[in-house]
């Protein structure tokens, strides 16, 4: 937990009471040029996030400020475990004063127990801050480092099917794993017994977190996001970094509605262009929009390029490019993403897609399926579907799988797909257009049994429990490939 953060856009109180959910801008909204140049080292690995308080306070997530939350912890310490700090003005005691007054390193245990239990930080509901930092952790785009105790980022990451391994320790980060990692340097609630809460371990981090604030802070460009003050050991880093820099732009960037005394300090006379005025909510919808629309900027430049290199289908890659661009920039990010990628399960966790090769290879071979025809994108989230008048697009993506393997496993997609009703017209096929396997893909029809998926390839059979599938292999398409030929 860090300490009081901001306000976000999605906590204002307006005069009904009532307080909204923060809603993306479609991608048709340009980001500002600052999101586009923190895209760029996204794609490039030099982007990390240091994360606090401020992430986690809007809805439906909705923790609440460090204030509130010291106040219900030191009532259960006084109650319960006899902890009680006697301020000569009435305020309410810090965690860190709570902990300092704790009689023994048994009392301090129970005081991280009761700090768990004053609020359910781990069962949390993920916010769109949540699912923008999990979908960049994917991707393999940024770094994170936070000081937030609840697993807001971890829950959102599972709702894109996968895990972030959480570094609570020298030795998690020893054992080298194999997933998306965030450093959790203020402990998880999960482990309770690894909460930072006195003074004396906030102040005086772990040699493993010292490192690897230092190291981001050296090697990357750091965004800090929903953190209202800056512990001495982070502003020390800055104020290294702001020298080395010199006559440079500032390395860092700090995302707040407003700037604390604190972050001036730090920051000193770079602290007007270190300092982004916004919450962690639209700072990451437009961090999202930049980095979509540059991975969709290169697809259709390829999908252009084929055109103008003498491609058969030239002039269905080029009308092709216009209206699947068009379509999908009606909608916010995280959907398009989301049809984009999640498709590509094949691929490791962590490392790039959208902004790869096979990524744009897939979007640009889909916009030769496009052509001139009608084309309609909708849907929300992860249920946004590509549409053309006899069928649906996918994108699927299992590097060196055989191609059986690639049918099987994008066809239980489909059938869950269709299962939730993302496909409105049953009467359509769905084409996916595949990339990265190894072997040779059905060369006509595929009818997908939904009670029996695992049957032949090549079963065409009819009948309202059965979906018609086709195969696009990208690579092969960006060969000379023709659509006819598919």
């Amino acid at each position: 937990m860090a300490g009081p953060a901001e306000t976000t856009p999605g906590r204002f109180h307006p005069e009904d009471g009532t307080r909204p959910f923060y809603e993306p801008k479609p991608l048709t909204n340009r980001p500002p040029p600052g999101a586009l140049d923190l895209a760029m080292k996204a794609h490039d690995g030099r982007l990390a996030f240091y994360v606090g308080a401020g992430l986690s306070m809007s809805l439906p997530t909705d923790l609440p400020s460090g204030g509130e939350v010291q106040g219900r912890i030191a009532e259960r310490a006084r109650r319960l475990l006899g902890v009680e700090v006697t301020d000569p003005a009435g305020d309410q005691p810090s965690l860190e004063e709570l902990g300092e007054a704790a009689t023994s390193e048994d009392v301090l245990d129970r005081l991280r127990w009761l700090a768990v239990d004053a609020i359910d930080f781990v069962h949390v509901l993920p916010n769109f801050g949540h699912e923008a930092v999990a979908l960049l952790l994917r991707e393999g785009a940024v770094e994170v480092l936070s000081v937030n105790w609840d697993c807001g980022v971890g829950s959102a990451a599972r709702g894109l099917d996968f895990e972030v391994a959480r570094i609570l320790r020298q030795q998690d980060r020893a054992d080298r794993p194999r997933r998306p990692v965030m450093d959790k340097l203020n402990g998880c609630a999960s482990q309770p017994s690894t909460l930072r809460i006195t003074r004396e371990e906030v102040d005086k981090p772990q040699a493993w977190a010292t490192y690897r604030v230092g190291s981001v802070l050296t090697d990357t460009t750091v965004a800090f996001i929903g953190l209202g003050t800056v512990g001495k050991y982070v502003a020390d880093g800055v104020e290294r970094m702001l020298k080395a820099s010199k006559d440079r732009a500032a390395p860092i960037v700090v995302v707040s509605t407003s700037l604390s005394e604190d972050w001036k300090a730090a920051l000193g006379e770079k602290a007007d262009d270190a300092h982004v005025a916004q919450g962690a909510e639209p700072f990451l919808d437009d961090l999202l929009r930049a980095t979509v629309l540059l991975a969709l900027t290169r697809a259709v430049d390829r999908a252009k390029r084929w055109a103008d290199s003498g491609h058969p289908a030239a002039q269905r890659l080029l009308d092709g490019a216009d209206r699947l661009d068009e379509a999908l920039t009606q909608h916010a990010a995280v959907p398009v993403w989301r049809w984009w990628r999640d498709g590509a399960a094949g691929q490791l966790i962590g490392r790039p897609f959208i902004l790869e090769q096979l990524g744009e290879t897939a979007v640009a071979t889909v916009c030769a399926l496009v052509g001139d025809e009608d084309c309609e994108v909708s849907g929300r989230e992860d249920a946004l579907v590509v549409e053309l008048p006899d069928r649906y697009v996918e994108i699927c993506s299992w590097p060196g799988e055989s191609a059986r393997s690639v049918v099987t496993r994008q066809a239980a997609r489909i059938r869950k797909r269709r299962g939730r009703n993302v496909y409105k017209d049953l009467t359509k096929k769905v084409v996916s257009v595949a990339v990265g396997h190894d072997g040779a893909l059905p060369t006509s029809a595929v009818s997908l049994d939904i009670d029996d998926p695992g049957g032949s390839m090549k079963d065409i059979v009819d009948g309202s429990e059965r979906v018609l599938l086709e195969w696009i292999p990208g690579e092969s398409f960006a060969q000379g490939m023709t659509i006819e030929a598919a």
